[in-house]
């Protein structure tokens, strides 16, 4: 081999380590990501429901006069129906608190470390 043909393929080599590399491209996923992923987006998908679900027992099934805040009525509304309000008032914000703790966690924990990682390190000299 010549000179010439190992500095060509030196300088290959050097442009291919330069190029970003695209991470988890949709066309490339594995079958062990694309189940990550599913599992991932049941999480997210069962908490919404969760949230929905309470929601629509406190403000539209247990609803007390016109429905949303009780107010005043809660000094009219019999001890069962305010402790059943309250149990799905509960459940509401533990599904919320889930939510937001998982999120924080898989999406916005990893994305902030990404962001620190890029705009802390100085540049190369």
């Amino acid at each position: 081999m010549s000179c010439t043909k190992l500095n060509e393929a030196d300088e290959t080599e050097s442009a291919l380590l330069k190029e970003p590399k695209v991470p988890n491209s949709s066309a490339k996923r594995s079958m062990r990501e694309l189940f990550v992923l599913l599992i991932h987006w049941a999480i997210i998908v069962n908490f919404a429901i969760e949230i929905i679900y309470a929601s629509y027992m406190i403000f539209d099934v247990l609803a007390v006069g016109d429905g949303g805040p009780i107010g005043e009525a809660a000094l009219n509304v019999d001890h069962e129906h305010m402790v059943t309000r309250r149990l799905y008032a509960i459940e509401f914000w533990l599904a919320m608190g889930g939510l937001a703790i998982y999120l924080a966690i898989t999406e916005i924990g990893p994305r902030l470390s990404r962001m620190r990682g890029t705009t802390d390190t100085p540049p190369a000299k």
